[in-house]
């Protein structure tokens, strides 16, 4: 088991307020777990950090998220640890 690091970056600049962020899992081995830092183009002091473990992530090829201008929403029934 091992854990893989993936950093989104929140983009308000360039990307719709209703869009969303994909992180792809495809190169994640099954008992691989995930920790993901999102940060902020423009704030250099937002850092949030989310960890999923791997049964969390069984079957998905990726998750996805939304910024609401202040949190991250989760889609797809998955919920960090």
């Amino acid at each position: 088991m091992a854990t893989i690091e993936r950093t989104r970056v929140i983009r308000p600049s360039s990307r719709l307020g209703t869009s969303s962020y994909k992180v792809d899992l495809k190169n994640r081995e099954e008992n691989d777990d995930l920790h993901l830092t999102v940060i902020h183009e423009s704030d250099s002091n937002f850092r949030k950090e989310f960890h999923f473990s791997a049964s969390q992530l069984k079957r998905r090829k990726s998750i996805h998220f939304k910024w609401d201008g202040e949190n991250i929403i989760w889609s797809g029934n998955i919920t960090p640890k």
